[in-house]
C-alpha cells in the first residue's frame, strides 16, 4: 500500500513538472582569467636557471605558471581536480614545488618530469607552508587544525592542533634556522607564536597590546635574511630564538631574483621584472561566477570570484561578454543596483562602491606606478577614475557588502558583513544625485545586514539581519 502510494505521488509530481517550459542554455564562459594567490622564485633542479612561479586560482582547480625572467616565456602546469585556492607555495631543496589548496591538498610539482600530483590531503583548509630546520614542512590552516606538519618523504600529514584555541585560523607561517616555527593567528586577538621543534613548546611572542591590532599580524622573511612580525598597529618586531624584539629598522620584502631585481605583478595580466613588462600567458576553463543581478537596459550583470571581473548578458542580442576587471579588489562584487542607466556595485574586501555606465566606453583609467610599502618596488595600478569609477569607500562596518537597494530618491543603500575580526555590520547610503555619502557603522550590535528595501517614497528603509559577524568571529 505504501509502495503504491509513493509511486502515485511520483507520477503526479512528474506531470506537474512537465507543464513548465524551461529555456536553459549555455551562454559561454564569463571570464578566462585567474587570480595569483602565491608566488616564488626558484631554480631549475637540473640547469640551475631561475624561474618565477605563479600559482593561480580557477573555477575548478589550481594552475602554476612558470615564467622565464629573461625571455618572459611561460609554461603552464595544471593541478589535479578540486585543488583550488593555492594560498601556499614553496620550493624544496631538490627543486620540486609544493602547493597547498583550500581543500586540504598538498600537491607536488616536478618541473623535470612535468607532473603536478597530489601527495597528501589534510583535514582542513590550508593556507601557507614553510620548511623547518628538521627538514619537515609546516603548514597553517583553520581550526581545529591550525598547525600541521608534513613529511614529504613519507607523504604523511600530522595535525599539531590549535595554536590559539579562541582564534579561527592561523595565517602566515615561517621557519627559522635556529629550530623555531613562527605562526601568526587571528582574527579577534591576533598573536604570533613561536613553536620550538625540539620540544613542541609554544610561546606567544608579542605583547598583549598587539592583540588589539585586528584582524591578524604577518610573519615575513625579509631580504636581509631575518624574520619579522609586521603588525597592524604599525609596530614591527624582530623574531629570533623564540622571542620578539621591537625594531624600527626598515623591513624590505617582496619577490626578487637572486641579483636583487624586483618582481611584481598587476594580477592577473602583467608581470613586471625590473623595468620590463611581460604578459602572463596561460589557459583555463573559466573563473567561477559569484553574483548575478539585473542591470541597465534589462541586461544581466555578474561578477566572477577571485579575480573580480564584470560580465554582462544582453537577452535582446543574446550575447554574453566579459567587460574587464571590475575594481582594484581581487575578491568579488557582492551586490548590484542600478538607476538612471548606470550600474552600481559594492566590492569585497575593500568595500568600495563602484559605478559603471554601459553607454560609455569601458575605461577604468590610466595605469600608474605605486610604491609597495614593504618591497620598495613599483607596482602597476589603475586609478579607477573613469568607467568604471570608484565613488567612495563605504567605511567602517563594511567588508562583505551583501545587500544593496536603490530607493525612489535615487539613493544607493548598502548593508554589509563587517571587517575581519569585527562584530557589527554597517549601513551606508550614497546619493547618486548629490554625490553625498553617509555611513552608520553600527545598526544592530553583533549583527550584519543582509537584505534591504524601502517604501515607494524612499522615506523608510527596511532591512534584514543575520547573526554572522566578521570573518573569524563566531556567530551569536
Amino acid at each position: 500500500m505504501i509502495r503504491n502510494q509513493l509511486k502515485t505521488n511520483a507520477v503526479r509530481k512528474s506531470k506537474v513538472t512537465s507543464r513548465h517550459k524551461f529555456d536553459l542554455r549555455d551562454h559561454g564562459v564569463a571570464a578566462r582569467r585567474g587570480h595569483i594567490m602565491s608566488s616564488i622564485v626558484a631554480r631549475h633542479p637540473r640547469t640551475g636557471q631561475e624561474f618565477i612561479y605563479l600559482a593561480y586560482n580557477t573555477a575548478s582547480s589550481a594552475l602554476v605558471v612558470q615564467v622565464d625572467p629573461v625571455s618572459g616565456a611561460c609554461r603552464q602546469f595544471d593541478a589535479e581536480p578540486n585543488c583550488w585556492s593555492p594560498w601556499g607555495m614553496l620550493a624544496t631543496p631538490d627543486g620540486r614545488i609544493l602547493v597547498t589548496s583550500a581543500n586540504g591538498h598538498i600537491s607536488v610539482l616536478d618541473v623535470v618530469a612535468g607532473t603536478f600530483r597530489v601527495a597528501a590531503k589534510a583535514p582542513t583548509w590550508l593556507w601557507r607552508i614553510t620548511r623547518g630546520s628538521d627538514g619537515k614542512y609546516y603548514l597553517s590552516g583553520r581550526a581545529p587544525h591550525q598547525f600541521l606538519r608534513f613529511d614529504l618523504a613519507t607523504a604523511q600529514v600530522e595535525s599539531l592542533g590549535n595554536v590559539a584555541p579562541t582564534q579561527g585560523s592561523a595565517g602566515s607561517v615561517v621557519g627559522s634556522r635556529d629550530g623555531f616555527i613562527y605562526i601568526a593567528t587571528g582574527y579577534t586577538a591576533p598573536q604570533v607564536f613561536a613553536y620550538e621543534i625540539a620540544n613542541g613548546k609554544l610561546t606567544a611572542t608579542l605583547p598583549p597590546a598587539e592583540e588589539q591590532a585586528i584582524p591578524h599580524q604577518s610573519v615575513v622573511l625579509a631580504q636581509d635574511g631575518e624574520l619579522y612580525a609586521c603588525c597592524n598597529s604599525g609596530n614591527n618586531y624582530h623574531l629570533a630564538a623564540g622571542r620578539a624584539q621591537r625594531t624600527t629598522r626598515p623591513i624590505h620584502t617582496g619577490l626578487r631574483l637572486a641579483d636583487g631585481t624586483p618582481v611584481s605583478y598587476r594580477d592577473p595580466d602583467t608581470l613586471q621584472i625590473g623595468q620590463r613588462l611581460f604578459p602572463i600567458n596561460y589557459t583555463m576553463a573559466g573563473a567561477a561566477i559569484f553574483h548575478l543581478a539585473t542591470g541597465p537596459r534589462q541586461a544581466v550583470y555578474g561578477s566572477t570570484i577571485m579575480p573580480l571581473y564584470l560580465f554582462r548578458y544582453d537577452p535582446r542580442r543574446k550575447q554574453a561578454e566579459c567587460l574587464g576587471r571590475g575594481a582594484q579588489d581581487n575578491g568579488e562584487a557582492y551586490s548590484f543596483g542600478h538607476v538612471d542607466g548606470k550600474l552600481y556595485y559594492a566590492t569585497y574586501p575593500s568595500a568600495h562602491l563602484m559605478r559603471y555606465d554601459p553607454a560609455q566606453l569601458w575605461e577604468p583609467g590610466q595605469r600608474v606606478v605605486t610604491n609597495n610599502e614593504y618591497s620598495g618596488t613599483g607596482e602597476l595600478a589603475v586609478k579607477w577614475d573613469k568607467n568604471p569609477r570608484l565613488l567612495t569607500a563605504l567605511g567602517e562596518g563594511h567588508c562583505r557588502p551583501q545587500a544593496m537597494f536603490v530607493d525612489g530618491q535615487k539613493r544607493v543603500w548598502v548593508g554589509s558583513h563587517p571587517e575581519y575580526g569585527c562584530r557589527n555590520g554597517g549601513l551606508a547610503c550614497y546619493d547618486t544625485v548629490t554625490g553625498q555619502h553617509r555611513n552608520n557603522p553600527v545598526v544592530i550590535p553583533d549583527q550584519s545586514i543582509v537584505a534591504l528595501t524601502t517604501d515607494d517614497a524612499g522615506d523608510i528603509v527596511y532591512g534584514g539581519t543575520d547573526i554572522v559577524r566578521g570573518s573569524g568571529v563566531e556567530p551569536n
